[in-house]
């Protein structure tokens, strides 16, 4: 392969017929050597300097996009899965701002519906909340969320373990009989606790998230 700097020699210096060697000729023709070596020298920075910016911006194109990826996961799932068992499990929008609220209108439904009810949240509405724990297990987290993703799953599963025993308990309340709220105390907690720890999660995710990208 040759050498840049052998081409570069060999075009300053021109005709071997040219003017005698020391004299003025040779003088200018040494002036433009440096000029080309101090040319070449200055593109080799500015390419160094160019590859250094485009490696840094490669890395950090390559964060944002892998946060965004997951805020977009998160929120799908969040959509398709959690808001839609909720959604089927209290028939229509209800607002619930604290674990009380929550416990209150299962409840409302339960007393009104008792195992008709349960029956219900167990098989049609179940199902979108078992789906959502390995649909969280599957994504894969920037590594400063791992622990909050595991976290949420975790709320996941208390949730739909407790939701498992209540229904199993409704479909125990016979005709005439009343829901028992001392009975069913247990499993409601749980499906209280996982749902507030659920939103508590998830809201630091997307608070995270949008501190990462900037929104």
């Amino acid at each position: 392969m040759t050498d840049p700097n052998d081409d570069m020699q060999l075009n300053s210096l021109g005709s071997p017929l040219g003017s005698p060697a020391g004299g003025p000729a040779f003088e200018d023709e040494e002036k433009a050597m440096k000029s080309g070596r101090g040319r070449m020298m200055a593109m080799m920075v500015i390419a160094v300097l160019a590859a250094i910016a485009a490696f840094i911006f490669s890395i950090s194109g390559g964060e944002d996009e892998t946060y965004s990826t997951f805020g977009r996961n998160i929120n799908r799932l969040d959509a398709q899965d959690f808001r839609a068992f909720w959604g089927c499990a209290f028939q229509g929008a209800v607002e619930v701002h604290n674990n009380h609220e929550l416990t209150v209108a299962l409840e409302q439904r339960a007393t009104r519906g008792g195992a008709r009810y349960g029956t219900m949240v167990r098989d049609t509405c179940l199902p979108k909340l078992t789906e959502l724990e390995p649909g969280l297990g599957g994504l894969i987290p920037p590594d400063d969320m791992r622990e909050q993703l595991t976290a949420l799953t975790g709320s996941v599963t208390e949730m739909r373990s407790g939701f498992s025993d209540w229904t199993a308990y409704l479909i125990t309340i016979e005709e005439g009989d009343s829901y028992d709220a001392d009975a069913a105390h247990d499993s409601a907690q749980k499906i209280a606790h996982g749902w507030f720890e659920y939103r508590r999660i998830h809201g630091e995710l997307n608070r995270a998230l949008r501190e990462k990208l900037g929104h």
